[in-house]
């Protein structure tokens, strides 16, 4: 497999770019102390993959723990690579944890099944509900299937649900943040006083406010809203003061509550310009809530890999990087909260056999104990869901708590293998961020590079996670600051692009 881990770095040694991380622990004041660990690199001497230690030289290069045995025991050592001389007691020598290895070996293991994946003939058994059976709201959606070495899939296609105005059954609960540095750059007071756009906007939704800081509070309780709204809410808001503590696990609870009291379909906005004070108890909230949070991080210091550890206990809602958008400015902020996404929800009802996970929106999940599997999407975009399973399994689809009837479509059959692996392949580069520690920039290049040298040899297909991977490796060479917003902001665009064709 040809490696593209180091194809634009050939004059500029691994050292020189991580001098420049400030998390990065220091030799001396040009020199880091490398962190390695995990990183798939060859060893400069026999040229294997490195497998269960690595000794890295100042300059950037490593030799596997047996190669580093064999090397003459002198005071000062040589480069094997670039020749540069150093005291023995300036090589720094990491284990590679087995899990970390474990995982990239399963993604390339996965990749592999899934790319033998050909389109399968109608013929091959798939059962779902009758068409006399249905109603005409929501209309019939279209799957195709592919069938390849021990794994198939059925790719199912729900088109958007065109609805005339603001559909009545949109249903969202906002919650502000209302701490004590939202009150920096006149941030609340913007917000407040531009709300009601937000609002007059929404006539015929079902809205709900929640205003939080050192504890949440109920501005305005659940209503339908009328033209002219905007200045009702206008005034409940013109009495709330900035100030405070994040206590966001409380208000998302409150929220979570509410939303069990509206009809249609309802939604969290959440904004926030920090941290939760207990982010514990925020994290457990989040994974426990069955609402979709919509986030908008405010301000400069507000990036994605903070939302992404709230969601880290999120499975099978969507990829986070779609439920995410960073709002640097006021006005920004004011944009995003304007924009519509009346949600619908889709539920899969599968045989109770193992083996069998959805992919959905960028990642993939296993179906509940009941056999069940549930997700949200925007109404207005439709959405994209497959069943992958040792063999091609019958299931049943509901939309809107509609049993929705299936219409083979030869086109979709050929889109399977591309979709499957794209999910797989998005998820893993997403969970780097998470599984990977900030300071760890050599393992997470190296396990980026290898991934996108894989992705490259399978074909354009791929070009959508190779272009976030791009902007990975770009904002850890540039150490941009919020650098994981614009990864976000490639990796939703990639999503949606693969999940709404």
């Amino acid at each position: 497999m040809t490696s593209f881990a180091h194809e634009s770095d050939d004059e500029e040694v691994l050292a020189h770019r991580v001098r420049r991380d400030p998390n990065f622990c220091m030799l001396d004041d040009t020199r880091p102390r490398l962190f390695v660990r995990g990183c798939f690199e060859t060893c400069a001497v026999c040229l294997e993959e490195i497998v269960d230690a690595v000794t890295i030289a100042p300059c950037g290069h490593g030799t596997c723990a047996g190669c580093d045995a064999r090397l003459p025991p002198t005071d000062i050592r040589v480069c094997v690579m670039c020749k540069a001389q150093a005291p023995r007691s300036d090589y720094c020598t990491y284990e590679l944890p087995p899990a970390m290895r474990a995982r990239h070996a399963a993604f390339e293991a996965d990749m592999v099944k899934l790319g033998t994946i050909a389109p399968a003939p109608r013929s091959l058994f798939f059962s779902a509900p009758s068409v006399s059976s249905v109603q005409s709201d929501p209309p019939v959606a279209k799957y195709g299937q592919g069938r390849g070495t021990s794994v198939a899939a059925t790719l199912v296609d729900i088109a958007p649900i065109v609805i005339t105005g603001r559909p009545t059954e949109d249903a969202v609960v906002f919650v502000l943040d209302a701490s004590g540095s939202m009150a920096t750059m006149d941030a609340w007071d913007t917000l407040a006083a531009q709300f009601p756009r937000v609002v007059d906007s929404m006539t015929g939704a079902t809205f709900a406010l929640i205003v939080f800081n050192d504890t949440p509070r109920v501005v305005v309780h659940p209503r339908r809203l009328e033209a002219g709204d905007g200045r009702f809410v206008a005034e409940q808001l013109a009495a709330v003061r900035a100030d405070g503590t994040t206590e966001l696990h409380t208000a998302l609870e409150l929220a979570e509550n509410l939303a069990a009291t509206m009809g249609g379909v309802p939604r969290v906005v959440l904004v926030t310009d920090g941290e939760a004070t207990d982010t514990k108890a925020a994290r457990r909230v989040m994974g426990e809530m069955k609402t979709p949070v919509f986030a908008v991080g405010f301000g400069s210091a507000y990036d994605y890999d903070r939302f992404a550890a709230l969601c880290a206990d999120v499975r099978g809602k969507g990829n986070s990087s779609t439920m995410f958008e960073h709002a640097a400015t006021v006005e920004k902020l004011v944009e995003c909260v304007l924009e519509p996404r009346s949600m619908c929800t889709f539920r899969l009802v599968l045989p109770a056999e193992s083996g069998q996970v959805v992919f959905f929106n960028g990642e993939t999940r296993e179906m509940d104990e009941d056999g069940t599997v549930e997700g949200s999407f925007v109404r207005s975009a439709g959405t994209r869901v497959a069943v992958v399973a040792p063999t091609l399994v019958p299931f049943e689809l509901f939309v809107g708590c509609r049993a929705v009837a299936l219409e083979h479509d030869a086109a979709m059959g050929a889109e399977v293998r591309r979709f499957v692996q794209a999910t797989r392949a998005m998820e893993y580069v997403m969970s780097l961020s998470v599984r990977v520690p900030k300071h760890d920039v050599h393992t997470h290049a190296g396990l980026l590079g290898r991934t996108r040298a894989a992705l490259r040899e399978i074909g354009p297909t791929m070009s959508g996670v190779i272009e976030v991977i791009d902007e990975r490796m770009a904002a850890m060479r540039e150490t941009r600051g919020c650098d994981s917003n614009t990864v976000a902001r490639a990796a939703s665009c990639a999503v949606r692009a693969l999940t709404s064709l």
